[in-house]
């Protein structure tokens, strides 16, 4: 499956329960800067349940540490010696492009590579479990395939990028309906226009409603800015 776009999303569920595990998702647009604008192209992964998580790289800024997702070689090892970063809110960067129009920079692991192995941890049952996608992402940071998956089956226990030996073996398939996160937006994305009939609703952990939206169109930006 390939994504591209502004704000268009892959939901993976390793294990088949028809519970999304992590989004990963494309950004592709442009955002007023202090003298000039800016293109803002990016490639983002998010842990999507609470516990599920992404291992990865960091960088400490002035105002923020940034996650940068490892991208694995066939063969490297899954498990629970590497670095794990969570966080259901927070989109961490596989790849990211930025310009405006004199000067630019790219950053993340993800930039341009082809065949490599995004290493994933998730819950089943309260129990952790390691996993891997295999993905390519586009030089420029707007457009990434995901190939295949798997996990071990076996609660705690790693397994190699790339495997299939003994591991859950997943074959790739399109959701009809994804639905992330991303600042003080909510985003939901019907893969089907059919569908894009009735009302979102949104609650809290708790259960509550906080938000209904109708359904108006195949991608929606739910702004949660007046949500407490």
């Amino acid at each position: 499956v390939t994504v591209n776009g502004n704000l268009s999303a892959y939901a993976l569920d390793l294990d088949n329960d028809a519970n999304a595990d992590f989004l990963f998702a494309t950004v592709d647009t442009i955002v007023a800067g202090s003298t000039a604008s800016i293109t803002v192209k990016r490639v983002v992964a998010l842990p999507y349940q609470s516990g599920n998580a992404i291992a990865g790289s960091t960088s400490v800024g002035s105002n923020a540490t940034y996650i940068y997702p490892l991208a694995l070689n066939n063969g490297d090892g899954i498990g629970a010696a590497m670095s794990w970063h969570s966080g259901t809110s927070n989109a961490q960067s596989m790849a990211s492009f930025l310009s405006n129009g004199s000067n630019s920079v790219s950053f993340g692991n993800w930039l341009g590579v082809t065949d490599k192995y995004i290493p994933l941890r998730f819950m089943i049952g309260g129990a952790n479990h390691y996993g891997w996608a295999r993905f390519d992402v586009v030089s420029s940071a707007d457009q990434f395939t995901i190939k295949d998956y798997a996990y071990n089956g076996t609660a705690d226990g790693g397994l190699q990028a790339g495997a299939q030996s003994g591991s859950a073996v997943g074959s790739v398939k399109t959701f009809e309906v994804a639905a992330y996160a991303f600042g003080k937006n909510v985003n939901v994305v019907f893969a089907n226009s059919s569908l894009a009939h009735g009302v979102v609703s949104i609650s809290n952990v708790m259960g509550q409603e906080v938000k209904a939206s109708n359904i108006n169109s195949q991608i929606m930006h739910i702004d949660m800015s007046d949500v407490a």
